[in-house]
């Protein structure tokens, strides 16, 4: 790793307790999931919940949490929860996905509750001062004994990078492609 700082947060991190001493890292980048929904999909991918804190829902992209929560929770261990889906943890771009902004908390607590015995890491305000917050993250999950990856990114392959002891890791780039892989669960 280039920056000590980092390694020194995820030990202080991995002292608190939040985390297990083994672990699985999810990754999901919603946005780029909701992003490559293609044809019926994409077109019928938001509906108005008429409820001004949630003001959209998404069949699809629900399912499409559902399907990320089955596989990475199959890893046993704790998780070390990592996702795009609130602000805190980055800025959406909107890139294809209309109203994914609106959707974007409804989708935390989604996943939040579909994953109830994760450690949100970038999730809990001030857990860790000082280093960029991702880099520690990237620093845990380099620890895991498996990264699960959900959706395209650089910061994706950031995550496990070419190193020899890298973790194994496992990536979806798409909703079918993970609904196919949580079916094979059932």
């Amino acid at each position: 790793m280039c920056c000590p700082g980092w390694e020194r947060a995820a030990d202080a991190f991995l002292r608190s307790g939040a985390l297990p001493a083994t672990y699985a890292c999810a990754h999901v980048r919603a946005e780029k999931l909701a992003s490559a929904a293609t044809g019926r999909e994409k077109r019928s991918q938001w509906a108005a919940t008429g409820d001004e804190a949630e003001p959209f829902a998404s069949p699809y992209m629900e399912n499409c949490v559902a399907g990320a929560a089955a596989l990475a929770s199959r890893g046993g261990g704790g998780l070390l929860l990592l996702t795009d889906t609130s602000a805190a943890h980055g800025t959406p771009s909107n890139q294809g996905s209309e109203h994914f902004r609106e959707w974007r908390s409804r989708g935390e607590r989604l996943l939040r509750a579909a994953l109830p015995r994760s450690a949100g890491y970038c999730g809990a305000p001030g857990a860790v001062p000082g280093p960029d917050c991702a880099a520690v993250e990237a620093a845990l999950c380099r620890r895991a004994t498996h990264v699960w990856r959900f959706g395209s990114g650089t910061f994706s392959a950031f995550l496990v990078g070419d190193a020899a002891d890298a973790p194994p890791s496992t990536r979806f780039l798409s909703c079918p492609d993970i609904a196919a892989a949580a079916g094979k669960l059932e």
